[in-house]
């Protein structure tokens, strides 16, 4: 994370016998990457490199969140628009859905795996039968394809 997104991680509880409770310190963080791999932390980099949590104008992006996955708060949890759906999946946990099937699978991680192919599938044949169109009825043709006699 040097390099990308700052993820401002504690550890360690008042009453934890193996870590002493450590807020986040984005100096010290700073130090180690300078340290380590001679670059810094830009704390700022996801608001301005992936515009925050403004992202009307993207497309095809499916956002899934699982309940029990802590990661979530932080997670879009909203449909954004038809081309940026989200699936909150109630027995999800982090990246459950995106995992192997198993015969232990709730439900809705069923259900929300089968979802997420039918949307991306929608957005491939989308995209296919666009350009098919743009091969099959090219607006004017090739330069050299014109043979004038």
């Amino acid at each position: 994370w040097c390099t990308e997104m700052v993820q401002p991680f504690t550890y360690g509880t008042a009453e934890d016998m193996m870590w002493p409770f450590q807020p986040f310190n984005l100096t010290a963080s700073t130090i180690q990457c300078q340290e380590q791999w001679g670059v810094s932390p830009q704390a700022d980099w996801a608001t301005t490199g992936l515009s925050g949590k403004n992202i009307a104008a993207a497309s095809n992006i499916l956002f899934s969140n699982g309940a029990l996955d802590p990661w979530s708060l932080g997670g879009v949890t909203y449909n954004v628009s038809d081309a940026l759906p989200t699936l909150m999946i109630t027995s999800g946990a982090h990246h459950l859905d995106l995992m192997f099937s198993n015969p232990q699978d709730p439900a809705d991680v069923i259900w929300a795996r089968k979802r997420e192919l039918q949307v991306i599938r929608q957005w491939i044949d989308k995209a296919s039968s666009g350009a098919r169109r743009k091969l099959e009825r090219p607006d004017q043709p090739p330069a050299e394809a014109i043979h004038i006699k």
